[in-house]
């Protein structure tokens, strides 16, 4: 089975697959890529039914537990490399559907290298001067949100004195140069307690990675109020939505006004094998701008997906550019 495994994620890396999928029906196993080029299907007669299984077992799962939802985590040693992945598994009648996430970014990737326009680079650098407030950054899945948090938060340890601290749900791209913390729910340690926890221990920069309820909104507020800057992530397609989301959330716009000192939005695309971000960014003096006039004059989103197209750029990872 080992062997089994390591041709499959050497199959799907060479893929640039962001996750694996597999779905063992009447003992048969699929197994389908997440690409760039979209979800994928691999016609096999290779990769045996025990796959599933041992996946579970190498990630740390309880095999006596079958009809129980369960994750677990891995390291697999490739070719002199270590891939660190994240496996998570849901059985249903006669179906059993499994999820290997894999945790494959690169943390040394700088700023730079995230979009070719320089504008884009000059904003996100500007955000690594920030000394206090709130920096939400939203997308959907794959379209490089943690990349783009992590290049932020690593350009900071490198070129500042400040303390900081992340608190993932899993920590995707591991780091030395900060203190990362994992959520384990299992144990109690959730987004909200854990932000409780860590603020205990002074950190001067936090990196929360999602923002999923209004406990969680309420306590990255009351951080941002207190002296600290907040980075976080949270479900929205547009700056626009972000500031909605947060009302949903409970908190008064007047609070969101005073904290929010930028936001941005994103999509992963992809051309002739190259990938990169485009973004929608908001700075603090257009954010008070939307509050105060009640429009902005940022370019939206769906302009500048519509521009990518033009030039030949494709979606990656579950953006979907032409809904923008």
């Amino acid at each position: 089975m080992e062997q089994q495994f390591k041709m499959l994620m050497r199959f799907a890396l060479k893929k640039q697959a962001s996750d694996i999928h597999l779905i063992l029906k009447e003992r048969k196993l699929q197994i389908y890529l997440r690409t760039p080029m979209g979800y994928q299907k691999i016609k096999q007669d290779l990769f045996d039914v025990r796959l599933m299984e041992y996946l579970k077992y190498i990630s740390g799962m309880d095999l006596c537990s079958k009809w129980e939802p369960q994750s677990g985590s891995m390291e697999t040693e490739l070719d002199g490399s270590s891939v660190s992945s994240r496996f998570s598994v849901i059985t249903t009648g006669e179906v059993c559907t499994g999820v290997l996430r894999i945790l494959a970014a690169r943390k040394d990737l700088t700023i730079r290298q995230l979009s070719s326009n320089p504008d884009i680079s000059r904003y996100l650098t500007d955000l690594c001067g920030l000394d206090h407030g709130l920096v939400l950054c939203a997308g959907p899945t794959g379209s490089g949100k943690t990349t783009t948090l992590h290049a932020i938060l690593h350009e900071m340890a490198a070129t500042q004195n400040r303390k900081i601290v992340s608190l993932e749900s899993p920590v995707e791209i591991p780091d030395t140069a900060y203190l990362q913390l994992e959520v384990n729910e299992d144990l109690g340690f959730d987004y909200e307690k854990g932000l409780e926890q860590l603020l205990r221990h002074d950190p001067d920069v936090i990196l929360i990675g999602e923002c999923r309820s209004a406990s969680v909104a309420k306590t990255l507020i009351q951080a941002s109020l207190t002296g600290h800057l907040v980075f976080c992530t949270i479900h929205a397609a547009n700056g626009k939505e972000i500031i909605s989301r947060m009302m949903e959330f409970g908190i008064p716009d007047s609070e969101i006004k005073t904290v929010l000192q930028a936001m941005f939005a994103l999509r992963m695309v992809i051309k002739d094998q190259k990938k990169e971000c485009i973004y929608e960014t908001w700075n603090r003096s257009q954010i008070e701008e939307y509050f105060d006039k009640g429009y902005s004059t940022v370019i939206p989103m769906e302009v500048r997906a519509a521009k990518a197209l033009e030039q030949g750029w494709k979606e990656a990872g579950k953006g979907n550019l032409r809904s923008c």
